[in-house]
């Protein structure tokens, strides 16, 4: 955990200079990036409803979070980095794992998993833990790469992209592991969204 937790760190921090040199993310093409985030968002909103209680698991800067403000947009990520941005940016956001949440049982109404469950290194714990804080009837949207080419070998860091994710890896994951209806798997240019409810 030890080496994961310190590539993870240099993934953030190399992100977060780069980020405020050029205002861009060094690991995305920027239009794919918006349009990535545009679909996220949408598809959330399809599903959101006033006052719900909102996780973004691996939140990253909180670009996401700042973008569903009118709910109730709490934050989770493993880099103290990324945590320390969302919190300049005004964002409840806080340091942690993703396999190991804070939050009671059945806290959230709505739990977003967006360029993260690729990354995890215990997929069905992380999984198990997102859907304990969410309430029955709660909705988890998941968005990872689509049918992603996955290199053993990705210097300058050991850890980036664990797994691969795809239509049928979705509905085995969500629906036949977890128990979890699916609602709905949507494929959008390199990234792919699932949507289920607990």
């Amino acid at each position: 955990m030890k080496t994961y937790q310190a590539n993870y760190d240099q993934i953030a921090r190399d992100h977060i200079a780069y980020w405020r040199e050029t205002g861009r993310n060094p690991f995305q093409e920027e239009g794919a990036l918006a349009r990535n985030e545009n679909a996220t968002v949408e598809l959330a909103k399809l599903y959101l409803k006033p006052g719900d209680r909102v996780l973004d698991a691996g939140c990253g800067m909180g670009d996401l979070m700042l973008r569903l403000r009118e709910y109730d947009p709490y934050g989770i990520d493993l880099s103290e980095d990324y945590v320390q941005i969302g919190i300049e940016r005004g964002l409840n956001v806080q340091r942690g794992r993703i396999e190991k949440l804070p939050w009671e049982k059945e806290f959230f109404d709505v739990v977003l998993a967006t360029d993260v469950l690729e990354h995890v290194l215990d997929l069905n714990k992380a999984v198990r833990e997102l859907l304990r804080v969410l309430k029955p009837g709660g909705i988890i949207i998941a968005r990872t790469p689509n049918e992603e080419e996955l290199a053993v070998d990705t210097p300058p860091y050991d850890f980036v992209h664990l797994r691969r994710f795809d239509h049928p890896t979705f509905h085995l994951l969500f629906g036949k592991i977890f128990g979890c209806e699916v609602l709905e798997v949507v494929v959008g240019g390199d990234v792919i969204h699932a949507v289920a409810r607990k």
